[in-house]
């Protein structure tokens, strides 16, 4: 499974703008041909929502990590 980023655009509040949002997705490959795709995420599975990633230091972004110890 890998964790990948998109980009699309919406509209701004109070506004005809646009702007640009940064989510996260999700993609199964296959074990024994790793470029066959096996399932992908319809839609964004980590998306800005909370008012600090909607409009903090970089607006509709959401970076994702790994937690805990390196392997």
């Amino acid at each position: 499974m890998i964790v990948y980023h998109g980009v699309s655009e919406v509209a701004k509040p109070g506004g005809d703008k646009h702007q640009l949002c940064y989510s996260a997705g999700v993609m199964v490959l296959s074990k024994e041909h790793p470029r066959v795709i096996r399932y992908r995420s319809l839609e964004p599975v980590l998306t800005p929502v909370l008012p600090q990633e909607r409009s903090g230091t970089i607006a509709n972004v959401v970076f994702s990590h790994r937690h805990g110890p390196p392997r």
